[in-house]
């Protein structure tokens, strides 16, 4: 005997929430390179973020970006990542003024 459930609108609601979450998170990490920092703190970034790799906010800014030591004293820009736990405001709750200001040359 073989029965069959019809589903009632919870699981096609569920479904169907479950597959837009699914797109969206493919979309948004589409070309992105998940990892940790130091701190242990995950994120993702572009796909050349590798090991050695500074993240900075830019004074006035809310974004973390990517830098990566160059030649003489000089950093290339790499991009902006998101870091789950320092976005937005979160960094200078999180870190107070234990962080120092860095300038750098790019």
């Amino acid at each position: 005997m073989v029965i069959f459930r019809c589903p009632n609108d919870e699981d096609l609601w569920r479904d169907h929430f479950v597959s837009g979450y699914q797109e969206e998170m493919a979309n948004t990490s589409r070309c992105r390179r998940f990892f940790f920092t130091t701190r242990g703190y995950m994120g993702l970034g572009p796909p050349n973020v590798a090991v050695g790799v500074e993240i900075a906010f830019f004074f006035s800014g809310l974004t973390p970006y990517v830098l990566r030591a160059a030649d003489e004293g000089l950093h290339d820009f790499v991009g902006e990542v998101y870091v789950l736990g320092i976005m937005h405001e979160e960094a200078m709750k999180e870190l107070g003024f234990r962080t120092r200001a860095r300038e750098f040359a790019l």
